[in-house]
């Protein structure tokens, strides 16, 4: 007997709706990244479906189902080979299958193809077919075509137009040992100013954001190293770009970012990947969380090691203007540096063992104790007679084995302020954070 259903249901209903908007990302930014994903799937109203095992017969469109699921961004576990632990079972085994690399990548290539040509709806179904999907075996599959989806939009600056968001449909079709996944469809969703946006339109912002960040890349010169060359493209962006403290997240990206000067964490670095990329520099977009809250920024590799770039924390709110001086606390910093203040999944991404801070190092602006620290700071008021209106910054990297505080950091520059012969009134604002000293001073 052919397995049936009382009641014929429509193919291809657009079923998940993935909650992964790119949102808040306030200047400890970027509330709504990709995390966990799906909740416990839920199909649509049916009736009963029958089926029987003991005959082997080919099924007809008639046993075939659509189901709408809701995705929770919050209580979904991410899928990775250490959901099954224990024995191996049928289960796990197929489990494993869902975990294939060779999957993963084909899945991903797929949405890439896709993406490349400003498709909204992505079609997975050829891409599955080599693959026998049980029903059993879709929210795993779900999870993995979300993480795979992740990593695409985060890591492509030229995804420019989407906000993040999708909703997607599957099929399922009776057959022999169970129902087994037949269509997988996934429709992109675009940021409300891009809507109506055709081919053309999309083609031309994506072409003018590749030239500006050309430009970019050609203020960096021929003989300089490369860290010497990322230092000029984040001193860039902090100082051409504005933080967007109405956190409009129709700005959080990178054409936002290089064409109109305003953005929010993921514009900047996506920004910064761009540009990157075209100076032959590895450099990814790293997600978490920052302040606690949702955080863009970005990983680079240089001479073999891994350091932390974080432009949006660097860029002072409200902005200072194209002269102002330019934070550097988050220039190439490790992993146990960028966690006093960051929070990421480390086993997404390689491990930043060393502390680099190239900037500071390579300018002599190291100290060794607060001996030191208290001399710098009296030959900083030798050196600047604040004889113009614009704030001035020093930024020491302290690198002694006793910690300084703000409070001490306060003292140390009152008294450096005291023996100096400054005739004008200033205010100043200091930190401690990342062992990097850093006084702002501006004149009144």
């Amino acid at each position: 007997m052919k397995s049936s259903i009382s009641r014929n249901l429509r193919i291809y209903v657009c079923c998940l709706l993935v909650a992964v908007m790119v949102t808040g990302c306030s200047h400890s930014d970027f509330s709504g990244f990709f995390g966990n994903f799906l909740d416990d799937t839920k199909p649509i109203e049916t009736d009963e479906i029958s089926t029987d095992d003991d005959n082997n017969q080919e099924t007809t469109e008639s046993d075939k189902t659509s189901f709408f699921v809701d995705i929770d961004p919050e209580n979904y576990p991410t899928i990775t080979s250490e959901n099954n632990g224990g024995d191996t079972t049928e289960s796990d085994e197929k489990l494993q299958l869902i975990l294939n690399d060779q999957l993963r990548l084909q899945i991903r290539n797929c949405i890439t193809e896709s993406t490349d040509l400003f498709q909204n709806e992505i079609n997975l179904t050829d891409c599955l077919a080599q693959y026998e999907i049980m029903e059993n075996q879709v929210d795993d599959l779900i999870s993995v075509i979300v993480q795979e989806f992740e990593h695409v939009y985060m890591q492509n600056p030229d995804l420019f137009y989407l906000d993040g968001s999708l909703k997607a449909g599957y099929e399922l079709q009776s057959a022999w040992g169970g129902r087994k996944l037949t269509a997988m469809i996934i429709e992109l969703r675009r940021y409300g100013r891009f809507e109506q946006a055709s081919y053309e339109d999309l083609a031309g912002i994506r072409k003018q954001m590749h030239e500006e960040a050309a430009s970019l890349a050609e203020l960096v010169g021929e003989n300089r190293s490369e860290w010497e060359k990322l230092l000029i493209v984040h001193d860039e962006l902090v100082r051409r770009i504005v933080y967007d403290d109405s956190l409009n997240q129709e700005n959080n990206q990178a054409a936002s970012a290089l064409l109109e000067g305003m953005s929010l964490c993921k514009g900047y670095a996506q920004a910064f990947k761009l540009i990157s990329d075209q100076l032959d520099v590895s450099c990814q977009v790293i997600s978490g969380q920052a302040g606690g809250i949702e955080h863009a920024w970005n990983l680079v590799t240089l001479e073999g090691k891994v350091y932390h770039v974080d432009v949006t924390h660097d860029d002072p709110v409200p902005d200072r203007g194209n002269m102002a001086p330019v934070d550097h606390r988050h220039f190439l910093r490790s992993d146990s540096i960028m966690a006093n203040s960051h929070i990421w999944d480390n086993s997404l991404y390689i491990s930043a063992d060393e502390d680099g801070a190239h900037y500071f190092r390579q300018n002599d602006l190291t100290v060794s104790d607060r001996q030191e620290l208290q001399q710098k700071l009296e030959q900083y008021f030798v050196l600047n007679n604040f004889d113009d209106d614009r704030a001035d910054q020093l930024e020491l990297l302290y690198e002694g084995n006793d910690s300084v505080s703000e409070n001490d950091f306060d003292m140390m520059f009152r008294e450096a302020l005291n023996k100096s012969n400054l005739n004008r009134k200033i205010s100043y604002n200091l930190s401690t954070e990342k062992s990097i000293m850093q006084l702002t001073v501006m004149p009144e």
